[in-house]
C-alpha cells in the first residue's frame, strides 16, 4: 500500500488505502508456518501497531470476510499463492478487545452473547468456539487485543490480589 500520509490513529486494516504502510503481512506466513494452533503473544509498546496487526490477521483469516484478497494483493503475502488459497478467509475468527472498562461486556459482545458474570460466560464461550470449529472443520483463531488492560484496571482499583489469587 503506497500513500502520501502516515496513518495516525487508523487501526482498521482496510482503511489504510492511500497511506504509507510498512508491510507486516510476513507475520501471516510466520503464524501459518510455525504457530497455527498455538498461543502467540505479541508484546509491543503502546502505539506500536498491535491493533492494526490484529485487524490485518482478522481480515486475512476470517471466513466471515468472504474475499479480502484485494487488501493483500500488493503485499508480500501475495507472493504465496498456496498459503492464500488454503488459509485466506478460511478460518472462524473471534476478535476480543479487552481495552474497555467492562470486561464481561467485551467478552459477551465478541461471542454474541448477553452480558453475564464471567463464570457463566466462560463455558458459553467455549461452546461457541467448539461450534465454530465443528461447523467449518477449521481451527478457530482467537485474537485478543489489550489483553493486559483488565489486570491494569484491577491494580488501579485495588483489586489486583483478588484477580491473581
Amino acid at each position: 500500500m503506497n500513500g502520501s500520509e502516515l496513518p495516525f490513529g487508523i487501526s482498521d486494516f482496510p482503511m489504510l488505502s492511500g497511506y504509507y504502510y510498512a508491510d507486516k503481512s510476513f507475520l501471516i506466513e510466520e503464524i501459518v508456518s510455525s504457530h497455527l494452533g498455538k498461543t502467540i503473544l505479541l508484546t509491543r509498546p503502546l502505539h506500536y501497531g498491535k491493533t492494526l496487526n490484529l485487524s490485518m490477521l482478522e481480515h486475512f483469516f476470517s471466513i466471515d470476510r468472504k474475499d479480502s484478497s484485494p487488501l493483500f494483493d500488493n503485499l508480500s503475502i501475495s507472493d504465496n499463492a498456496a498459503l492464500r488459497k488454503k488459509h485466506q478467509n478460511a478460518h472462524p475468527v473471534i476478535r476480543l478487545d479487552l481495552g474497555g472498562e467492562d470486561f464481561e461486556e467485551a467478552i459477551a459482545s465478541s461471542f454474541h452473547l448477553e452480558k453475564r458474570p464471567i463464570d457463566e460466560l466462560a463455558p458459553l464461550c467455549k461452546e461457541r468456539i467448539h461450534a465454530l470449529v465443528e461447523g467449518t472443520g477449521e481451527k478457530a483463531i482467537l485474537l485478543v487485543d489489550d489483553y493486559d488492560h483488565p489486570i491494569q484496571l484491577t491494580y488501579l482499583y485495588g483489586k489486583y490480589e483478588e484477580l491473581i489469587i
